[in-house]
């Protein structure tokens, strides 16, 4: 594919400052169609000049844990506006804080949006969990990894959909959520959501309320 060339557009400035933080250049390269170098030093000048000082606060931290496996210190340095030698320190805080037991709403949300594009070494880290723990939830969870990171981790691409698989798909995917039916199945949600989506195959009006009102129930707890 072509990489465009030339000055950028608003709207590739506007969703390159809102993907940049924790999307890795080389993805967000494919995502833009422009190329990896052009997209890490755009990226990288749209953040320049920021500086912070003092106590990391809560929303340092979310971004400092966003943007480790997707770009290197040089660059989380801009991103949050702090010295090199502060970010490593950090850094080292971060990987010697280790929480067990429940997940919360908020962990369980930052394993779904960072699952796909870092490895488990690096997703550990930026949850403070151990690999086993995070290697549990997202198999639970049916997550599965985008090519890079399952290749980072030697991993092999999921076989072929068979046409039984297929059928059952058809049956269960108006009714059902999409999470149950990836463990029916042994996929992972992506997986069943992109096989959907190539079918052609839509939710019913009464599953898409149920599960909005479950939805609901679980933001309230």
């Amino acid at each position: 594919m072509a990489t465009r060339r030339g000055t950028w557009s608003s709207l590739e400035l506007a969703r390159l400052r809102e993907l940049f933080p924790h999307t890795s250049p080389t993805r967000l390269a494919r995502v833009l169609g422009r190329s990896v170098d052009s997209v890490r030093r755009r990226g990288a000048a749209l953040f320049l000049g920021r500086q912070r000082s003092g106590e990391w606060s809560v929303e340092d931290d979310r971004q400092l844990r966003e943007a480790l496996g997707v770009h290197d210190l040089a660059t989380v340095a801009i991103l949050l506006g702090r010295p090199r030698d502060q970010i490593e320190r950090r850094i080292a805080e971060v990987a010697a804080e280790r929480r067990a037991g429940e997940w919360s709403d908020a962990e369980l949300a930052l394993l779904r949006r960072l699952h796909g594009t870092r490895t488990t070494a690096q997703l550990a880290l930026a949850l403070s969990r151990e690999e086993h723990d995070v290697r549990a939830r997202a198999a639970e969870l049916c997550l599965g990894k985008d090519k890079a990171a399952a290749a980072g981790e030697g991993r092999l691409r999921m076989p072929r959909w068979t046409p039984a698989e297929v059928a059952r798909l058809r049956q269960l995917y108006p009714r059902r959520e999409n999470l149950e039916i990836a463990r029916q199945l042994g996929r992972t949600v992506a997986s069943v959501t992109n096989k959907a989506s190539q079918l052609g195959l839509g939710k019913s009006a009464a599953a898409l309320a149920a599960m909005g009102r479950r939805n609901v129930a679980r933001r309230r707890r």
